[in-house]
């Protein structure tokens, strides 16, 4: 199986896929791939008998498929081509273009245990030799894989953004819009508002198209992007376009029922909210696992907002049985949380803390990815190893006590017993963030030596001489602190490309660009912190390091160092003060 970077949270509701009607094409190439319905379908495929190697025509038939989301349909229809044309070089593009089709439906149909050979194939090929549209369609694919298995926002971000770089090269608007569509999905999933100019933008070139297809979905993501602003009435605005449009694409059916619902139960009228939870429901043939596993979540949610305990626990643990079903970790982690504080809440304390045990491991596997990261920017292995056994060390700990802290406030039946317990550990995480705090600032002293000798080892060749450079606009020139900091913009200062950008920082400092940029911005955010002479607010610093919301600077925080950016000013400046009493 193709390994990605694994990342810090999996939320995501769905992405679309990428749909073209013009793939294959450059700037003055246009093909038309589209069939308008069953007749010219059924015409495809008795014609495919007399030519099963025709690319026209088998694109034709998976783009039929495709747009109705017709997936077991795609996977018949592709998959025997890849393997058929698998080792044979003739034939290369229409094997690229099986796996690529293949590999969308194997996605959103959840089997991802097939994946691994059609993805291990055709993306170096198609980075290779691919067309736009096909780079753009296996960056998507890339996209999908990142968010669905591995969690990792930031090489979605990446690869979308690569997808919509190719596709603007052949000016498909439909295809803009699309991935502007899926890079808003990103922000939405991370109930960030900045996605909303994204939304906007993929509506406006959607418009432009008159392509129902883009239409309904800029249209969701938009409605989805005011949901999250907060204005309900320019939400349910949009939401109306799409009921108009979206009859012909029944895979978009459940989240505009999940939508609705959604802002009537905000809005506390329940029985509107329940309506719509399920209609949703009832999509379930033309909707993936794990959106389906979202619905039960937020139906769940309500039911317990509304006192309905019962049937929101039975919800709850059909939303779970399903993520269970398919082997994925999409939702998990909030299904199991949810149902731990509501079997807390209802009294029933040892299943709280069974279902608590599980949320944990699979919230370790969200949220402790990004700390796992940090330790590659070590040169030494061993080095390496022991900071990270360090740390889990302390984190285990840290989660045991809090584990005998539930248990002491199930059996302590005075008031004097539950604040003594509550005392003791409290005092004891305090050690804990001490301690992570410690180890950190270790790592900052040994991470700094190591990329001050990045530079001696190798020479002054090229790619040495770009990092010092790169090095110098970013210690000097603090170039991390500017939200829209992009490669490209990096390139264009040090008038040079991407690729040779993305190439020194991969080589220097072991990580992607954006890791590199976030290493950057913790490490001025651990300065500040430590600072006792000054007392930024939080926000402040956030806005001041280029991230565009406070929430995102803390999970960016608290991922990379193990603590909060507030605990961490707090055992940073006792331990300055510490050092100096007794230095």
């Amino acid at each position: 199986m193709i390994r990605f970077r694994k990342a810090w949270k999996i939320l995501g509701i769905c992405l679309v896929l990428l749909v073209c009607s013009c793939s294959g094409k450059d700037k003055s190439k246009h093909i038309n791939y589209r069939l308008s319905g069953e007749n010219e379908l059924l015409e495809a495929l008795s014609a495919l008998k007399e030519a099963p190697d025709d690319v026209t025509l088998n694109i034709s038939i998976w783009y039929y498929f495709t747009e109705r989301g017709m997936w077991d349909s795609v996977i018949r229809y592709a998959a025997p081509v890849f393997h058929r044309t698998l080792f044979s070089p003739e034939k290369e593009q229409l094997m690229l273009y099986s796996g690529a089709y293949a590999s969308q439906a194997f996605i959103f149909s959840e089997r991802f245990d097939s994946l691994g050979t059609y993805l291990d194939r055709i993306i170096p090929i198609s980075e290779e030799k691919g067309d736009d549209f096909l780079r753009a369609m296996v960056n998507n694919i890339a996209g999908l894989y990142a968010i669905k298995i591995t969690g990792d926002y930031a090489e979605a971000l990446e690869r979308y953004k690569q997808a919509l770089q190719a596709v603007q090269n052949t000016r498909d608007t439909i295809n803009q819009s699309i991935l502007l569509g899926n890079i808003a999905s990103i922000y939405y999933h991370r109930r960030d508002t900045a996605g909303y100019r994204y939304a906007s933008e993929a509506y406006r070139l959607a418009r432009l198209s008159t392509d129902h297809y883009s239409m309904t979905y800029s249209a969701l993501q938009l409605s989805q992007m005011l949901y999250l602003k907060k204005e309900y009435a320019s939400a349910a605005a949009y939401m109306e376009e799409v009921a108009g449009i979206a009859t012909g694409y029944p895979q978009f059916h459940a989240q505009f029922h999940l939508l609705q619902a959604n802002l009537y139960a905000d809005r506390d009228d329940y029985a509107k909210a329940e309506d719509y939870y399920r209609k949703a429901l009832d999509t379930q043939e033309h909707t993936e696992p794990g959106v389906m596993a979202s619905i039960h979540l937020d139906y769940g949610k309500m039911l317990w907002k509304q006192g309905r305990t019962d049937k929101a626990s039975e919800i709850l643990l059909k939303g779970l049985s399903i993520s269970d079903s398919i082997g994925s970790i999409e939702y998990k982690h909030e299904l199991l949380l949810a149902l731990s504080e509501l079997s807390s809440a209802t009294g029933r304390k040892d299943e709280a803390l069974e279902y608590y045990k599980k949320y944990h491991g699979y919230a370790e596997k969200l949220f402790g990815i990004q700390k796992e990261r940090a330790f590659q920017r070590l040169e030494n292995e061993e080095e390496r190893s022991a900071l990270k056994d360090e740390i889990n060390r302390k984190e285990i700990a840290l989660e045991h006590e809090k584990r005998k802290n539930i248990m002491a406030l199930a059996i302590t039946c005075t008031v004097f017993a539950i604040l003594a317990a509550l005392y003791a550990v409290y005092r004891k995480q305090r050690k804990m963030y001490r301690q992570l705090v410690e180890v950190y600032q270790q790592y900052l002293n040994r991470s700094s030596l190591i990329r001050k000798s990045a530079t001696q080892s190798d020479g002054k060749d090229k790619d040495t001489m770009l990092w010092e450079k790169i090095e110098s606009l970013m210690r000097d020139g603090k170039a991390y602190r500017q939200n829209d900091i992009s490669l490209e913009n990096i390139a264009e200062t040090l008038s040079t490309n991407r690729v040779y950008i993305s190439k020194a920082i991969n080589r220097f400092s072991g990580m992607s660009f954006y890791k590199y940029i976030n290493s950057y911005r913790i490490e001025e955010a651990v300065a500040a912190l430590s600072d006792d002479s000054t007392n930024i607010p939080m926000k402040a610093l956030a806005d001041k390091l280029g991230y565009n919301s406070l929430s995102a600077f803390y999970r960016a925080f608290q991922a990379e160092t193990g603590c909060p950016p507030s605990k961490y000013r707090t055992e940073a400046r006792k331990l300055k003060i510490s050092s100096e009493v007794f230095s």
